[in-house]
């Protein structure tokens, strides 16, 4: 990943969702994307084009994204402490792919012109006391 400071960084609170598959309605045939998906790929475009105001870019990206998983109430304190520190990571949902597949989408025509600029990705889960995305832009 380069050492450039990033051109702008994005961070969304809250629980991070995963890009869910195209479902098919029975009646007519025709694919359509999950409510789920769709609201969250609207509210992570939306966060980035507050944070992005110029034209999107027209060159090599790279992407440093950081998931940030909420630590299980229901575990002990000494494991929470554990996760919090990174010896126990999260083996849970969402997937790595799924969510840098929705936010390569909801990046398009607002951070980058397409997502085929993107051409390194730097990527993490980790537990946190609070859920959240964490993704810092900058060129390649």
């Amino acid at each position: 990943m380069s050492d450039a400071a990033p051109l702008v960084t994005i961070e969304l609170p809250g629980p991070i969702t995963g890009k869910g598959r195209p479902r098919f309605d029975g009646r007519n045939g025709r694919a359509y994307t999950p409510q789920k998906t769709v609201s969250a790929e609207s509210r992570l475009a939306y966060a980035m084009a507050q944070r992005w105001t110029c034209s999107p870019l027209d060159e090599a990206v790279a992407l440093k994204v950081e998931i940030k998983v909420q630590v299980p109430r229901s575990k002990s304190k000494k494991w929470q402490a554990s996760a919090l520190v990174g010896d126990v990571l999260p083996l849970t949902k969402p997937d790595l792919d799924n969510t840098l597949k929705l936010i390569l989408d909801a990046g398009n025509k607002i951070l980058w012109c397409d997502d085929s600029r993107i051409v390194q990705v730097e990527i993490r889960r980790r537990y946190s006391e609070q859920p959240g995305l964490l993704i810092e832009v900058t060129r390649a």
